[in-house]
C-alpha cells in the first residue's frame, strides 16, 4: 500500500498565541515612496522613460499634449508627462558630448534633480581575454566622467559565481578600486569564449574523420553554449531587482563579446543543409535552443521593462579578429552583435558593438539619460506580469521620441520576488543563518513534490516584517519561484515559510533570501543536494526528512499557525523529550513490477521497529512516515536505517544519522 502523502506535518500548540501575529502572504504592501506624479495620483502608476530628440526650446517645453500614447493596442487618453533631467557631465567630459541643440537644454546643476544609477555587469563566460581588460578600462573611463556628478553606481562580475565587487556608490574612487580588484582576480575571468576557436577546429577535425561523430560532437558544444547562455541571462535577470525600488533613471551596462540568440548554432552551420536535413541534429538542438533562448530573453526584457532599466550593449572586444574559419567566424561575431543591439533595442538603451573608444561609449549613455520625459498612467485595468506592446509618438513632426517597445505591470507577488532575488543575487557577503529544508511528498509527472521550509531565525525588532522568497535552480535553469510576507508581532520568534516545489531528478540548487523591511536586514541561504533518478536503479531512496514540532510563525499558502513541524539538519541537535518524524520516499524503476519491501529501523538505546511497507507491481513510488514518541530516543547519536529489498536481495539502503542533545535543549 501507499501511505497517503504529507501535506503537512503539523503538532498543535498554543504557547505563542499570545505573542506572535502572522500577517498573510497576500497581505498588501506598503504604498510606493511618494513623489510628485504619485501625490497628484493617489495609486500605483506604470512609467515609460522617453528619450526626446529635437530642436533647442521645443525638447525641454513638450507636455501632454504633445504625445499620444498606446497600450496593449488601447489608447491611453489620461496620462502624466515629467521632464526628468540629472546633472550636467563632468568637466572633461561636456567638451565631448554632442551639441545642446540635438538634444535640448542642458540639464540643471548638480546639486538638484534625480541621481542617475548605473550597474555595471560584466558577463565574464562571454568575454575574450582582450574584451575583458578593455571593458574594464571602458568602465573606468565611464566612471570619471559620470560620477563628478550626481550619480551612483555598482560593480558586478558574473563568472564561477555572482560576484558585487562593491556595492552601490556614489564614490568614485571606491567604484575605481572595485575595477582594479575586478581585474586582479583571477576567479573573475572565463576562457570559455576564448576557446572557442579551438572547440570549432575541433568539429571541423572530427567531420574529417567522421561526419556522424563530427554532429555529435557540434551538438555536445551547442548544448553547452545553450546553457551558458541560459544561465547568463538569468544572473543579469536577478540582478536587475537590486533597482526595483530606486528611481529613474537607471542604466545598466552589460559587457559581453559573444552572447547570442542561437547560442552554438555557428557549430551547425559547419554542416550542409542537405547533411543537417537528414539528421536530428536542425529539428533537435538547433530548434530548441532557439525557443528556449528566445523565452529566456523575453523574460530579460519583460524584467528591465517592469523596472524602467535600460541596457547599454558594450561590446568590448573591438574588432574581431581573424580565424582560420572564415566564414564561420564571420557569422558568429555577427549574430553576437546583432544580439547585443537587440538587447539595447528592446529595452531603450544602445550598443556599442565593432570597436568604440572607451570615451564615446561613457559620453553616449550620459547623453542618452541625462535629460528623460516620465510617462505614466494608471495601469488599472491592463493584465499584470505580461509584455504590453507600446507604440507612443509625438504630434510634432521635428520632434523624435525613442522609448522600449514593451511595458510589464508586475503584480505585487511578482514584485516581491523580484527585490527578493535581486537582494540575493547581489548581497554583499553579510552571511546570516537562513536555512532551507526539503521534505519529501510524491513523484507525480516525473518530478518529486516537496515540501521546502525556508527558515529565518527571530529577531530582536519587534513587529519585524519579512519578504521571503525561494528559487530552485536545476540544470543551470531557475524552474521555480516562491514568495511570501510574515509580520511577527513580538521580538525572538522564528519564522518558518513553506511551499510545494517540483523537482526534475538530478542535482539541484535551492536559493532563499529575506528582507527585512524595518531593519532592512537582507539574510540569505544555500543548499545543494541531489535527487535520484528511478529509472537508473531497480529501486531508490529520496533524502531522508527529519521533523520535530516548534513553535514559531508558520506560513503556507496564505495561511498561518503558531506552531508546526520543522526539518532539522544532519547538524542540528534534536530533543529528546519531544516527538520525532521521519518522512521519504521510496522509488522503483518504471521497468520493474516486482513488490518490494521497505524496512526502517532505529538504533540507540531503545531500538524501535517500524511495520515494513509492501510496494505492489503497480506502485510507482511510496512515502514512508515513522514517528517516535517523545521520551524514546536518548541523549547520543542514533542511527535511522532504511532497507528496500526485493528478489531475495538488498536492492537499496541508507543511514541518517541523528544527534539527539539533552532534555530541554535546543529546538
Amino acid at each position: 500500500m501507499i501511505v497517503p502523502a504529507v501535506r503537512s506535518l503539523c503538532w498543535c500548540a498554543s504557547a505563542l498565541a499570545a505573542l506572535v501575529g502572522v500577517a498573510a502572504a497576500q497581505e498588501p504592501s506598503p504604498p510606493p515612496r511618494p513623489t510628485a506624479i504619485v501625490e497628484r495620483t493617489g495609486s500605483r502608476l506604470a512609467q515609460l522613460d522617453v528619450t526626446v530628440a529635437g530642436p533647442a526650446g521645443v525638447v525641454e517645453a513638450l507636455t501632454r499634449e504633445d504625445f499620444e500614447l498606446r497600450v496593449d493596442n488601447r489608447w491611453v487618453e489620461t496620462f502624466f508627462v515629467d521632464r526628468v533631467c540629472a546633472p550636467t557631465v563632468a568637466e572633461g567630459a561636456a567638451e565631448s558630448a554632442p551639441a545642446a541643440e540635438a538634444v535640448g537644454a542642458l540639464a540643471p546643476p548638480a546639486d538638484s534633480g534625480p541621481t542617475l544609477t548605473v550597474v555595471f555587469y560584466f558577463d565574464q563566460p562571454h568575454m575574450t581575454m582582450a574584451g575583458r581588460n578593455r571593458s574594464i578600462d571602458i568602465a573606468k573611463d565611464m566612471v570619471s566622467d559620470l560620477f563628478g556628478t550626481r550619480a551612483r553606481g555598482m560593480i558586478v562580475s558574473a563568472a564561477r559565481e555572482l560576484k558585487v565587487f562593491t556595492d552601490m556608490t556614489s564614490d568614485a574612487a571606491t567604484l575605481l578600486a572595485a575595477l582594479e580588484a575586478l581585474r586582479n582576480d583571477p576567479k573573475h575571468w572565463d576562457p570559455f569564449a576564448m576557446s572557442e576557436d579551438q572547440r570549432l577546429a575541433e568539429v571541423q577535425d572530427e567531420i574529417r574523420r567522421d561526419i556522424d561523430l563530427g554532429m555529435g560532437l557540434a551538438r555536445r558544444y551547442q548544448q553547452e553554449e545553450v546553457w551558458r547562455a541560459e544561465q547568463s541571462i538569468e544572473r543579469v535577470s536577478m540582478t536587475l531587482g537590486r533597482l526595483a525600488e530606486l528611481d529613474p533613471p537607471k542604466a545598466l551596462v552589460y559587457f559581453s563579446d559573444t552572447l547570442r540568440r542561437e547560442p552554438g548554432r555557428h557549430y551547425t552551420d559547419m554542416f550542409g543543409a542537405r547533411t543537417l536535413r537528414s539528421t536530428e541534429i536542425a529539428g533537435q538542438t538547433a530548434e530548441t535552443s532557439r525557443l528556449l533562448m528566445s523565452n529566456s530573453f523575453d523574460r530579460l526584457y519583460n524584467k528591465a521593462s517592469a523596472l524602467g532599466v535600460r541596457f547599454y550593449a558594450v561590446q568590448a572586444q573591438g574588432l574581431a579578429g581573424q580565424s582560420t574559419l572564415t566564414q564561420v567566424s564571420a557569422s558568429r561575431w555577427r549574430t553576437a552583435e546583432d544580439t547585443l543591439s537587440s538587447i539595447a533595442a528592446e529595452t531603450g538603451g544602445k550598443a556599442f558593438v565593432g570597436g568604440y573608444r572607451a570615451e564615446t561609449v561613457g559620453d553616449a549613455v550620459l547623453e542618452d539619460l541625462r535629460c528623460l520625459y516620465l510617462i505614466s498612467f494608471d495601469p488599472a485595468g491592463f493584465d499584470e506580469d505580461r509584455a504590453l506592446p507600446v507604440r507612443l509618438s509625438a504630434k510634432r513632426k521635428d520632434v523624435e521620441v525613442q522609448t522600449r517597445g514593451r511595458l510589464v505591470v508586475e503584480s505585487e507577488s511578482a514584485a516581491r520576488l523580484t527585490r527578493l532575488m535581486g537582494a540575493f543575487a547581489t548581497g554583499t557577503g553579510q552571511a546570516a543563518p537562513l536555512s532551507l529544508r526539503v521534505v519529501p511528498v510524491e513523484w507525480i509527472d516525473g518530478s518529486y513534490r516537496a515540501l521546502v521550509q525556508l527558515v529565518v531565525p527571530g529577531t530582536v525588532v519587534r513587529g519585524a516584517t519579512w519578504d521571503v522568497g525561494a528559487s530552485l535552480v536545476s540544470r543551470g535553469k531557475v524552474r521555480e519561484d516562491v514568495s511570501g510576507r510574515v509580520t511577527v508581532a513580538e521580538p525572538g520568534v522564528t519564522v518558518v515559510f513553506e511551499d510545494e516545489m517540483s523537482f526534475p531528478p538530478g542535482p539541484f540548487e535551492l536559493v532563499g533570501v529575506a528582507h527585512e523591511r524595518t531593519t532592512d536586514r537582507i539574510l540569505s541561504g544555500r543548499l545543494e543536494s541531489d535527487w535520484p533518478d528511478p529509472n537508473e536503479a531497480v529501486a531508490s531512496i529520496a533524502a531522508v526528512a527529519v521533523l520535530q514540532p516548534v513553535e514559531g510563525a508558520f506560513t503556507r499558502d496564505g495561511a498561518s499557525r503558531i506552531s508546526g513541524s520543522l526539518a532539522h539538519g544532519e547538524a542540528d541537535a534534536l530533543r529528546g523529550d519531544r516527538p520525532t518524524a521521519l518522512v521519504g520516499l521510496v522509488c522503483r524503476s518504471s521497468s520493474s513490477k516486482e513488490k518490494l519491501r521497505v524496512e526502517r529501523s532505529l538504533s540507540g538505546d531503545n531500538a524501535v521497529p517500524f511495520e515494513p511497507l509492501e510496494l505492489d507491481g503497480g506502485e510507482r513510488c511510496a512515502q514512508f512516515r515513522d514517528l517516535v514518541p517523545a521520551g524514546v530516543m536518548t541523549e547520543g547519536e542514533i542511527l535511522y536505517r532504511v532497507t528496500v529489498g526485493g528478489r531475495g536481495q538488498t536492492l537499496a539502503e541508507t543511514t541518517t544519522r541523528l544527534v539527539v542533545g539533552p532534555d530541554g535543549g535546543p529546538s
